[in-house]
């Protein structure tokens, strides 16, 4: 009997970079394709939220394709979600990206500057870095210390430590990289980018 292949929705919201991450879930099997449909959302198996780009802007696309109740919608029916980069930041209550912007507030928290008052601390943070995977959740112990692809300016930080999946330390700072609560995950880095760590996460958070 031929195994059905589980479909993905990548969110195309004319801010993000499709294809790296749609030829990550390509070579692992899954059926992905690319859309600004929210009715389709509630027709398919999985979401990808990607993203690049400033938080206001991002929240701007999404309202005004109308996709903001249909992803929190989805989020709400238990379906697995993964949020990648700006889509890791949109989940949270707001963001102080150029001023004050409200985010999806599905996770509870605030976006904010990686260098805030630290003078010298370069930004944005560029390259490949190391993420600590937190003792709550030492069964995805394979990815400890793993490194993956970050390009980021600002960081997410969770009201609920227990949601952090992971932290990373960048020069004097150590950040939430990923979160990980029910049935979301979501991340700082790019694991589309990260090589196979990158992919051996996607396949351990979507299954088979």
């Amino acid at each position: 009997m031929k195994k059905i292949k589980k479909k993905i929705m990548i969110v195309d919201y004319k801010l993000n970079n499709l294809f790296s991450i749609k030829n990550a879930l390509d070579f692992l099997g899954y059926e992905a394709f690319i859309s600004s449909d929210p009715d389709l959302l509630k027709k398919t198996d999985f979401v990808v939220l990607p993203g690049i780009g400033s938080f206001p802007e991002g929240m701007k696309k999404l309202h005004k394709l109308d996709l903001v109740n249909p992803l929190k919608n989805f989020i709400s029916s238990g379906k697995k979600f993964m949020g990648i980069c700006l889509g890791f930041q949109m989940l949270f209550q707001e963001s102080s990206e150029f001023g004050k912007t409200k985010g999806l507030g599905v996770i509870k928290g605030k976006v904010k500057k990686l260098n805030g008052n630290k003078k010298f601390l370069r930004i944005p943070h560029i390259g490949w870095n190391k993420i600590e995977i937190m003792n709550n959740f030492k069964r995805e112990v394979s990815f400890q210390k793993k490194y993956f692809y970050f390009v980021h300016s600002f960081y997410a930080i969770p009201n609920n430590k227990n949601e952090i999946f992971s932290l990373t330390k960048y020069e004097n700072i150590k950040f939430c990289s990923s979160i990980k609560k029910n049935n979301i995950f979501a991340c700082q880095f790019h694991p589309e980018k990260s090589g196979a760590a990158g992919l051996k996460l996607i396949k351990s958070f979507f299954g088979n």
